[in-house]
């Protein structure tokens, strides 16, 4: 498996980092905010919220809708591409005490897995996502490896208000 490295300095921006090459960024307006830009190479591409409850997200192109984030009843989140339905991808919790969180296709092989770089020294940690070796060459890979981040952040941020309230 290859190792990706996520570090960030505040809770704005996110550097996906393989080889010592940034191979992508999320950059959150505001404070984990739904609405975000990611950068792939030279590609951008923005992330709103859409509905009455915030449970679908789109990822756009430009003007063009590339990917679906869509909220699962079972606490997964569904990756789907809006001319492929069939072939998808889902983020889930990894074991009952929630170890990290894993990425599978729609065939239900694991892509990619996150896990926090927890330190005591530093407020903000990074991740480490460790991929299939098949998987993460591509650009519209590397743009799922960013989506995964931006839902694993997500779900932290809700976790963390759910604790606090």
């Amino acid at each position: 498996m290859s190792q990706i490295k996520v570090l960030t300095d505040n809770s704005k921006s996110f550097s996906i980092i393989s080889d010592d090459n940034v191979i992508g960024t999320l950059n959150y307006k505001h404070w984990y905010s739904a609405n975000i830009e990611i950068t792939i190479g030279e590609d951008n591409y923005t992330i709103t919220r859409k509905g009455f409850w915030g449970t679908l997200h789109e990822v756009k192109h430009e003007d063009e809708v590339v990917f679906l984030l869509k909220a699962q009843w079972d606490g997964g989140i569904a990756m789907i591409k809006p001319n492929d339905k069939e072939h998808f991808y889902e983020l889930k919790a990894k074991g009952y005490f929630v170890s990290g969180y894993s990425l599978t296709n729609y065939k239900g092989q694991e892509m990619l897995s996150i896990t926090p770089d927890f330190s005591w020294n530093k407020v903000m940690p990074g991740y480490t996502i460790s991929c299939n070796d098949n998987f993460g060459s591509s650009r519209i890979e590397q743009l799922i490896i960013a989506l995964s981040l931006y839902q694993y952040n997500a779900i932290q941020t809700m976790q963390i208000f759910a604790a606090t309230n």
